[in-house]
This record gives C-alpha cells, sequence and structure tokens, in this order.
C-alpha cells in the first residue's frame, strides 16, 4: 500500500458553552442536542443510518476491517511499534510492524509491514500537552474538535484504502475505531468509572466525548457529501462499555 498521511480534516467548533458540559466538564451533557447547537442539524437523520456498532471487548480481535490503533508515544520513534494499554495490545498480535513515521496530532497513517497492512495508525491528541482543562468550556469544544478531526481523517484513510486494488483491504467496508485520547493522553479529561476487581481505578475519557467527536466527524463528512464507511467502536472495560451503551441509547431516544 502506497503510505500516505491523512490529514485533510478541518473541523472547526464554536459555539458550546457551560451548559453543553457537566460533572466538571467531564460529561457531554446531551449529545443530540449538541449537535444541532453546532449547526450539523440537517445531518441527524442521515447519522442514525450510520451508527457505530459498540463491542465490548479488544479492537486487535476484530475479524474484518481496518483496525485503529489510538497510537501514542510509538510515533515516529524509529523502531517498530510498542505501547502499553490498548496499542501494546494491537502491536502484540500484529507483527512485525514497521516503524510509524512522524506524523502529527490527529493525523492517521496505515503500517507498512505485511503483517500490519490492516492498522491505520491515528496520533492520539493528547489533551494534557495541549493544555485544555475541563473546567473551561472553550477546552471541552477544543478537546472535541481535536477528537473529532482525528476521526474524520481516519473516515477518509478508510475511503482511500477502499479504492486501492488489491492487497488485504481491497473493498474494505469496516472501520473499527478505537476510544483514542481515553487514557494516558485524556489528561484531566479521565472519568472516574470507579474500581475494578482488583481495586484499581478505571480512568478513562467519558464515551459521551468519545460518541460526541465521532457524531461531529460523521456529520462534517455527510455535509460535504463524503461516503462513510460502516464502523465499529471497541470498549474493553464493561464499566465503560454500559456508559457508551447509555449514551448511544440517549442519542437514539
Amino acid at each position: 500500500m502506497v503510505q500516505q498521511v491523512f490529514n485533510s480534516s478541518k473541523i472547526t467548533l464554536s459555539g458550546l458553552d457551560d451548559s453543553d458540559f457537566s460533572e466538571n466538564g467531564l460529561v457531554v451533557s446531551a449529545p443530540k442536542s449538541l449537535l444541532g447547537k453546532l449547526g450539523y442539524g440537517d445531518q441527524l437523520d442521515a447519522l442514525s443510518l450510520h451508527q457505530p456498532t459498540l463491542v465490548n471487548g479488544a479492537v486487535q480481535n476484530a475479524p474484518t476491517g481496518i483496525i485503529q490503533d489510538p497510537a501514542g508515544s510509538a510515533i515516529g520513534s524509529g523502531m517498530a511499534p510498542s505501547g502499553g494499554g490498548a496499542s501494546g495490545a494491537i502491536y502484540g498480535k500484529f507483527h512485525p510492524l514497521d516503524p510509524i513515521p512522524a506524523i502529527k496530532q490527529g493525523e492517521s497513517i496505515f503500517n507498512t509491514a505485511p503483517a500490519g497492512q490492516r492498522l491505520l495508525h491515528t496520533y492520539s491528541p493528547n489533551l494534557s500537552a495541549l493544555s485544555l482543562s475541563p473546567s473551561l468550556a472553550s477546552d471541552c469544544q477544543k478537546a472535541l474538535e481535536h477528537i473529532a478531526n482525528a476521526y474524520a481523517n481516519a473516515y477518509l484513510a478508510g475511503n482511500y484504502a477502499a479504492t486501492l486494488p488489491g492487497g488485504p483491504l481491497e473493498h474494505v467496508n469496516l472501520l473499527n475505531f478505537s476510544p483514542i485520547s481515553a487514557a494516558i493522553f485524556a489528561g484531566a479529561f479521565k472519568y472516574n468509572f470507579g474500581k475494578d476487581g482488583k481495586g484499581n481505578p478505571i480512568l478513562h475519557l467519558h464515551p459521551s466525548y468519545t460518541l460526541t467527536a465521532l457524531w461531529i466527524a460523521q456529520a462534517s463528512l455527510l455535509a460535504e457529501q463524503v461516503p462513510l464507511l460502516a464502523s465499529a467502536i471497541y470498549f474493553y472495560d464493561k464499566t465503560v462499555f454500559k456508559a457508551v451503551q447509555a449514551v448511544m441509547d440517549d442519542f437514539l431516544a
């Protein structure tokens, strides 16, 4: 596959305020109303036809389609990618992999190794390094903007891959998303979901941010008449998965 950086999404958000966020800015209060406020009201009906399938599991186990790596420290290292969390699990299953070039936050690129041609590395926006705080509605808006652009770039990468003849992604029709900027890179935006069975805290970006950013990406592309691949989004922790189900149920109600 020809290596190409996907970075053309230029979503810019404005007009959100404290009423759009709750729990000290860690939760998006009402995603559907927020989309209307951002000017995507005309796309709401179309979005109902493009809802991602919610999966409680590990994204590296997706049997078909593109697998999104929520990459971080492996970007630009010059070495075969390694790491922890979701990315580490992906690298552990698909190997050997080629190094991931130095791309910018929010950009995406496919791995060029034969073992990793299903892998789309998306450089997760680092909300901490961007000095964003959930206590400021303007920063919450900026966090959504960064994550939405990253998801939009992933969609554009998927569309590109689907047009390439031959290879493992020929006629690909599924994007398997990860919740990007969801752990270390979430910084102060991590939501405390309590403790797991071992007594360890479950700290994770609230799914209302993940899904809202994904819906913004979809709505922006639909407004430009860009086709959308079918998608699934994987949440490994059961507690976080229950939260994402609740967000989806509210949106579809």
